[in-house]
């Protein structure tokens, strides 16, 4: 099963409409080695294009920048394109259908619908194009770490209760050449049998919640197991905060590095740190700002994704 994706297994999901983010990654690959000038231009460039786009084709932009009397114009940098009011997740249930741009076809965008840390779902409708550019960018961050498309992997994350959702992960997980572990079952007989079935299938990497690869971590540890004829190149952990105890024990368990990666349904990978262990912003799809900021820096994370214009959200905390 460790292959690499081919041109057949790209068609296949071209076909399927679904994913290709081969242009996407050389692009991403290309304007990583831009000077920080370069690249912030770049990204107010596209932050200007999506704010126009934005005013003339979304009815809840449209309508908010007539309320705040702002004109797409006015915006000539980043101190007044802070004047737009901060979307929180509650304002996107709310005004779910005019957030969307009008006429836009059916078929160009893919719904994700997440419960969040608040339990409460949250539907977003995501452009097929963006959402290559949201696998991209992971691509491009694991291949700092000697991780490319098709290396096999394990995920330890949520399964889709329904039976097409089940499905749609499954051929996901197939053309990815990954094996996915529920996150919400780790019993010790279910860790006894992922430790197995990893043990086999020698992943290149292990990707999944934070919580759950540290409770993995230490039930292998409690059973003196662990990895020493084989060991994966790295462990992705993301979505909860990463302690330096629980990177220490899950770096000793699996004999490897592990990263860190900040990253949202919304938006795709948010951030991601280095070999020298520093976060990295993906500048070329999202603009990030801190608002409410102490002393010490410390604030508000708000957001706007800058590639999908199905369903464009700005300022979004």
């Amino acid at each position: 099963m460790n292959f690499r994706l081919n041109g057949k297994t790209f068609n296949f999901f071209r076909k399927m409409n679904w994913i290709d983010y081969r242009n996407p990654l050389a692009a991403l690959k290309a304007s990583q080695y831009l000077k920080s000038d370069k690249l912030r231009e770049l990204q107010w460039q596209r932050l200007k294009k999506l704010i126009l786009f934005a005013y003339k084709e979304v009815p809840y932009y449209h309508n908010l920048f007539k309320k705040i009397g702002l004109k797409p114009e006015d915006i000539n940098n980043y101190e007044y394109f802070s004047k737009i009011p901060v979307l929180t997740k509650q304002m996107v249930r709310d005004n779910f259908k005019d957030l969307h741009c009008l006429n836009y076809s059916a078929k160009k965008y893919f719904r994700s619908i997440t419960s969040g840390s608040t339990g409460k779902p949250l539907t977003i409708d995501i452009e097929k194009d963006a959402l290559n550019y949201y696998y991209a960018s992971q691509y491009r961050w694991f291949s700092w770490h000697g991780i490319f498309p098709g290396d096999s992997g394990v995920k330890i994350w949520g399964i889709p209760i329904g039976l097409f959702e089940r499905v749609v992960e499954r051929l996901k997980d197939l053309a990815m050449n990954r094996i996915r572990f529920s996150a919400f079952k780790l019993s010790e007989k279910q860790v006894d049998d992922y430790y197995s079935k990893i043990k086999k299938f020698k992943p290149k990497y292990i990707y999944g919640y934070t919580s759950a690869l540290f409770h993995f971590a230490s039930s292998i540890e409690k059973k003196s197991l662990g990895m020493t004829k084989y060991r994966p190149k790295a462990v992705f952990s993301t979505s909860e905060i990463l302690y330096p105890h629980q990177k220490e024990l899950i770096s000793s368990v699996f004999n490897c590095p592990v990263v860190n990666e900040y990253g949202c349904s919304e938006f795709g990978i948010v951030a991601f740190k280095c070999l020298k262990h520093n976060l990295h912003i993906t500048s070329e799809n999202i603009y990030t700002e801190i608002i409410n900021a102490d002393l010490e820096g410390i604030g508000q994370l708000i957001v706007t994704g800058l590639r999908n214009y199905v369903m464009p959200l700005e300022n979004c905390a």
